[in-house]
């Protein structure tokens, strides 16, 4: 029955218990091929994690799984920008939770003008050159850019603002925008979109199912954010900086049964934080903030359908002024630095 469907809407083979040798980025890349058109793909943002996790497939449902804290909201606003204005746009549609349209619009005016988005959401124009001037343009012109139809094709971003999305409502609007281009879609997040609070386990399954199904019915890449649970970290206060395996997900096991690829964000400690001053810190008698590396985001792979040698790899990204990045030449440097140590430590013991 599957063999006469398109090679996007296949199901994929499920990975091996055992872990398969690594394979290189360009293999990986090459792998995705044979599943989908190169020209369906849909690539992230950052060359780092492009390497470890390779594209995202159409017909396939992606989750974000971050702690409050991690950098979750910057990460979708990157991802967002890089789908919307990147040079090869990907058309989206994106149903927004926790804020307006108008805010997600001013934020990317905000980081495409060099300005942190928090100063915007303040009045506080004094970081855009040009100040509120310039600001009221660059907004002007992302909407007619991005959200709104034009002759020549279809708005590269559709925004939702839904407190609660149902997802029979998410599909029927999905129906519509892929006539008119959209290629991926965006819910964040998952939990706002049950509606079954006598039974949320159940509910949450049915919303999981449901969306990779819309996904893979209309041939469309899915991305929704997921919360994790509070005992996570297994009640160590160091344990959220490290990244979750798959039982950190809130809500139901569906979510990583019904997942084609898990992304855990996390922050990180220093680097160069002793073992003495981490028990110093875990048992309180140091302030955790001085334990946490500034401008650093941990990105680890949680599950790869189309690659299980991926699954736990692990990148850094660098956060500034709203914006997440690659890492810089010298955070990298020292990133290798330490690793270095770490290993040559291991290797005298």
């Amino acid at each position: 029955m599957t063999s006469n469907l398109p090679a996007h809407r296949r199901p994929l083979e499920l990975v091996p218990d055992q872990a398969p040798e690594p394979i290189t980025p360009s293999e990986l890349s090459q792998r995705a091929g044979n599943i989908a058109p190169a020209a369906m793909h849909v690539h992230f943002p950052w060359r780092d994690l492009r390497d470890i996790h390779g594209p995202m497939l159409p017909g396939r449902l992606y989750i974000v799984s971050a702690r409050t804290g991690s950098g979750k909201t910057l990460f979708m606003r990157t991802l967002l920008e890089h789908l919307a204005g990147g040079e090869r746009p990907t058309p989206t549609a994106c149903w927004l939770t926790e804020t307006s349209p108008e805010e997600a619009v001013r934020a990317f005016a905000a980081a495409r003008l060099g300005a942190h988005p928090a100063r915007i959401e303040e009045d506080d124009f004094s970081e855009v050159p040009g100040g509120y001037g310039a600001f009221t343009v660059e907004y002007s012109n992302l909407i007619a850019d991005w959200c709104t139809d034009t002759r020549s094709g279809p708005r590269r971003l559709a925004l939702f603002a839904e407190p609660y999305p149902r997802v029979t409502a998410i599909r029927l609007a999905l129906e519509k925008l892929v006539d008119r281009g959209i290629r991926a879609f965006v819910v964040d997040h998952l939990l706002r979109c049950v509606s079954d609070l006598s039974n949320p386990f159940a509910a949450v399954s049915e919303a999981i199912r449901s969306l990779r199904q819309t996904a893979a019915d209309l041939g469309l890449v899915a991305i929704v954010t997921s919360q994790q649970g509070r005992n996570a970290s297994g009640g160590d206060r160091l344990g959220w900086f490290q990244a979750p395996d798959l039982s950190a997900l809130k809500g139901s096991g569906t979510i990583e049964e019904e997942a084609d690829g898990v992304i855990f964000l996390h922050r990180l400690l220093r680097d160069d934080l002793s073992d003495q001053a981490r028990a110093d810190v875990r048992i309180g008698r140091q302030p955790l903030k001085t334990a946490i590396a500034p401008n650093l985001m941990g990105v680890a792979i949680g599950k790869a359908r189309v690659d299980g040698s991926r699954i736990h790899a692990e990148t850094r990204l660098w956060v500034d002024r709203g914006t997440v990045t690659d890492l810089p030449e010298h955070a990298a440097r020292e990133w290798q630095a330490a690793q270095h140590a770490i290993r040559t430590s291991r290797d005298v013991k």
